[in-house]
């Protein structure tokens, strides 16, 4: 089975400048948010791979175990893995997703690369972890780029989402999961029985079965099965050390961390710097008594920095949400050809063909009733970039009249991090028809060879390139 590491060496191999490792020494706390902030400002659409060699953990000791960030916000990389086009990626997935699925395998435990260290006991430490701290307001490291395994009560099946968890103390993980998760669904069904509830959290595994972790698929079905699909190979799992020969794990993962959820018990969470750009509120969330760390001889840790420009996760084509507003949007129409994220917390863009009137409105309704964590869905029309966020509103200005081209759906599911819902995981959804109408003036343009037989360096001199090069460099330097 292909892991992480293996996905690691051979990129580096094959495209060396798509990781970026960093040797001099890091605190686990804001320096690897500065770090990234400021890659960011070289505006790319998509960043490499960062891999911090050298962090000095929140509880004060260098850790040997690197840390990567940025692990899946690529397109590009993507579309390597996939053997498509970047632009190709969401389709891929979702074409594999739904007609590749693979039954995993059990291995034994001396076969499973995850069981090559064990701690249980006294011998479990979560401060030795090497996780981050990444906002001010954040209490202390979170595991959040770790799949939050648990089992169904009733069907027995499997459920893995990429959750959060503060890492509060040695052995105790206040974790969220948000009010229209399956996670949150399987949890209060144990509640209910009052009865605890095994999971565990698994960190690093290759970046196919990963994501495929975190995939919104119908409740019930089995995302061993979807991340075989994705990786194009069953998912070698393992009993657990802790927690039962029939809780199983991934073998081939870099950590396990398992536990028991105990019954009605809460504790504090939080603040935490949400993906939306704001620390949310701290709440009252259930608790992973963790009973064994199970780990890889030579580790690798994940994790995210989240923020409104989170490109640990490229929102260009984060197929978390994006599979789920396209599949939806193209069942209503075949003249969807694309959707992408716009710069708009919570905003998509779904790029259609010229259709019948309101089949527009139809699309976007679709689109924002598919997952919670759309809010706005913008429906474009086929001569707009959408991967341009200035193109796209552009076209949103010039092309809508807001009192007949707005619908406003109040009441609607949300994201539970949303900080402008007066409610838990409500929220007011918001679709634009920014289609042009007919008839309409045609957009301004130059002949195609004309734009392509320009280049800047044919009319500016070499110095005018270094000095925005200097320039540019000075800019990323002042914090």
């Amino acid at each position: 089975m292909a892991d992480l590491s293996s996905y690691l060496r051979e990129l580096k191999e094959q495209h060396p400048d798509e990781i970026i490792e960093v040797n001099r020494e890091i605190d686990a706390r804001f320096q690897a948010t500065a770090i990234l902030l400021k890659l960011h400002r070289f505006r790319l659409n998509e960043l490499p791979i960062v891999m911090l060699n050298n962090v000095r953990t929140t509880g004060g000791k260098l850790s040997p175990v690197p840390v990567v960030l940025n692990l899946w916000g690529s397109r590009r990389r993507w579309g390597w893995m996939l053997n498509t086009s970047p632009e190709g990626v969401a389709a891929a997935i979702r074409e594999r997703i739904s007609s590749n699925k693979k039954s995993p395998v059990v291995v034994p435990k001396a076969d499973a690369p995850v069981r090559e260290v064990v701690k249980t006991g006294a011998a479990v430490n979560l401060e030795e972890l090497p996780a981050l701290v990444a906002w001010r307001l954040d209490p202390g490291p979170y595991v959040n780029a770790g799949a939050f395994l648990c089992y169904d009560p009733d069907s027995g099946s499997d459920n893995s989402a990429i959750l959060r968890g503060w890492l509060k103390n040695r052995n105790e993980i206040p974790w969220y999961a948000h009010a229209h998760g399956h996670t949150d669904r399987i949890y209060s069904a144990y509640e209910a029985r009052r009865q605890e509830m095994r999971a565990a959290f698994w960190v690093g595994h290759h970046p196919a079965p990963m994501k495929a972790a975190g995939l919104r698929i119908p409740f019930g079905e089995s995302h061993w099965e979807a991340m075989g699909a994705l990786a194009d190979e069953p998912i070698r799992l393992v009993p657990s050390e802790t927690l039962g020969d029939d809780f199983l794990v991934p073998a081939d993962a870099e950590y396990v961390i398992e536990g028991i959820v105990p019954v009605g018990e809460r504790s504090p969470e939080g603040p935490y710097g949400e993906d939306w750009g704001h620390t949310g509120a701290q709440r009252l969330s259930p608790v992973l008594k963790v009973t064994g760390i199970t780990h890889r001889r030579n580790p690798i840790w994940v994790n995210f920095i989240t923020s409104q420009s989170s490109f640990l996760m490229d929102r260009r084509e984060s197929t978390f949400r994006l599979e789920g507003v396209a599949r939806v949007a193209k069942m209503v129409s075949p003249n969807v050809i694309a959707v992408r994220e716009s710069a708009i917390k919570g905003g998509f863009y779904v790029k259609i063909r010229r259709a019948r009137q309101g089949e527009a409105k139809d699309i976007g309704l679709a689109a924002v009733s598919a997952i919670e964590g759309a809010k706005f869905v913008f429906v474009l029309d086929d001569d707009v970039d959408i991967d341009n966020d200035a193109e796209a509103l552009w076209a949103l200005g010039s092309r809508t009249q807001w009192d007949e081209d707005v619908v406003i759906i109040p009441g609607a599911r949300g994201a539970g991090t949303d900080p402008s819902t007066p409610m838990d995981g409500v929220t007011t959804k918001v679709v634009i028809d920014a289609t042009r109408p007919e008839p309409f003036e045609p957009r301004n343009s130059i002949p195609q060879a004309v734009a392509e037989e320009v280049h800047l360096r044919d009319f500016f001199p070499a110095s005018f390139f270094e000095s925005l090069a200097r320039r540019l460099v000075s800019e990323l330097e002042v914090d």
